[in-house]
């Protein structure tokens, strides 16, 4: 229960973009396990294995399930929920036969997409922490001078300077 709350917590959270970069380390591994020599369905059981969220865990093992079942690479995939992008290169990749050229592919993929969003956060944290900043010196100066106004204020009003 406790995995299945941390996943979906880790998938609200940052899910939208960590997806990417696990999604990018299951095509890795694929490639090693059908470079090695297992069938697909094997391939994708032992990518299944790995610390993922258990939301790409168990889309993992549904398309293991949904290979060993005789279903063709793409609609298995598709059936799984899997990615877009797997599903539609997996149909030539079977016919063409090169499954483990295709998941190198998917792995720079993801991975190029996860390390532009790094790249585009990391970005975002200077001029972010600038403004925050700028904020914060803002809100200090307003909290200094408003008093002493008001002070200033009601100290010529009492001497009838004003």
């Amino acid at each position: 229960v406790l995995d299945r709350v941390s996943g979906w917590f880790a998938w609200v959270t940052f899910g939208w973009w960590t997806r990417d970069r696990a999604l990018a380390d299951a095509c890795l591994v694929i490639a090693a396990a059908l470079n090695a020599g297992l069938p697909l369905h094997s391939a994708v059981r032992e990518a299944a294995s790995l610390r993922y969220s258990s939301m790409l865990r168990g889309r993992l093992l549904r398309w293991a399930r949904a290979l060993e079942g005789g279903q063709s690479a793409p609609e298995a995939a598709r059936n799984a929920g899997m990615h877009h992008a797997i599903v539609s290169l997996l149909g030539g990749a079977q016919a063409a036969g090169n499954m483990p050229e295709t998941f190198r592919f998917l792995h720079r993929h993801f991975a190029h997409r996860f390390s532009r969003f790094v790249a585009m956060i990391t970005a975002a944290v200077g001029p972010a922490a600038i403004i925050v900043l700028g904020l914060a010196v803002g809100y200090i100066v307003l909290a200094m001078m408003l008093p002493l106004t008001a002070l200033i204020e009601a100290a010529l009003q009492q001497t009838g300077l004003r």
